[in-house]
């Protein structure tokens, strides 16, 4: 399923398909009637698994890379919309390799660390009082 050329779409794309899981849990939360606490239980969990499965294909995108090579590595190259002549074009070489994997952990960490701006560790009460790790 994952192979060289289609690693990078794949680290690329698991974060949105974390996005639509939690979409569609949040759907779910008004049809079935699953409690607001469940649901940002649930958003937590797919989160993190989708950034981790995204860093986990950014890693193997770093195993997989080959340094003694030049030029452009790991291309997956199609036509998307003939019509008007667009195309998926996704690749990386020397220095692009480490910008896809300093990104990975960039994100990664900052969903998994309540410390980390955008990590949830801060949150406001009715009232305007802060409760977290700043207040």
């Amino acid at each position: 399923m994952i192979s060289q050329q289609n690693v990078l779409s794949w680290a690329t794309f698991f974060p949105l398909i974390g996005l639509a899981v939690i979409l569609l849990f949040t759907a779910a939360r008004f049809f079935l009637g699953i409690s607001r606490h469940a649901l940002d239980q649930l958003a937590r969990i797919t989160g993190l698994a989708a950034s981790g499965l995204s860093f986990g294909c950014s890693i193997l995108a770093w195993v997989w890379f080959d340094p003694a090579k030049s030029g452009v590595q790991m291309q997956q190259h199609f036509t998307w919309i003939k019509a008007f002549n667009i195309e998926y074009l996704m690749g990386v070489d020397g220095l692009s390799i480490s910008m896809v994997l300093l990104d990975r952990v960039e994100s990664r960490s900052s969903r998994s660390s309540p410390r980390c701006p955008g990590g949830g560790g801060r949150q406001v009460q009715r009232d305007g009082r802060h409760d977290g790790p700043w207040s």
